[in-house]
């Protein structure tokens, strides 16, 4: 299984305390992908924040691999749906996760959108929770306070969805 993750999962699930995610996802036999451009825009323009360190750390140690992109020729796909109002990097993780048939971990609603019209599989962050859940790695406690740290810490989602999550999570 091939998971290509934009900034936002890495950035809340680090700022929510529960970096070893990223790990056990590793560790549970699944590729964990980025391209250049959300390493630029989160440990380059982010290197002011923690959480630019520890996704640098888990580059650093392989747990996180990154796409190079220089001589893909995205630039149809850019022109096109940077005009929807996706960031070159959302851009890039549905490039690549169709490239790939791999799953996209995006949380941003356009960007899923277009990623469904696509055909692409796309994912947000809470699924990275349940898929290391379902695996037996991280227990129903832990997933319920990483999605509730994620919503202190600046997880964004409107009350409906947070209330359905927490009866999702609940039923676990």
């Amino acid at each position: 299984m091939k998971l290509i993750l934009n900034a936002s999962p890495l950035i809340h699930i680090i700022r929510a305390g529960f970096g070893k995610i990223f790990v056990l996802l590793k560790e549970a036999g699944i590729e964990l992908i980025v391209p250049k451009e959300v390493v630029n825009e989160v440990v380059e323009r982010g290197k002011n924040y923690a959480d630019s360190a520890v996704v640098q750390d888990l580059i650093e140690k392989g747990v996180i691999k990154v796409a190079e992109m220089e001589n893909e020729n995205i630039e149809v796909f850019l022109k096109t749906y940077s005009e929807k109002s996706l960031h070159k990097g959302e851009v890039e993780v549905l490039f690549l996760a169709k490239k790939l048939n791999g799953i996209a971990i995006i949380d941003e609603k356009p960007a899923r959108a277009v990623g469904r019209i696509l055909g692409i599989e796309v994912r947000g962050s809470v699924y990275l929770l349940m898929l290391l859940f379902k695996k037996g790695f991280i227990n129903k406690e832990e997933v319920i306070k990483a999605f509730k740290n994620m919503v202190k810490t600046g997880y964004r989602l409107s009350s409906r969805d947070f209330t359905i999550i927490m009866e999702e999570l609940e039923k676990l």
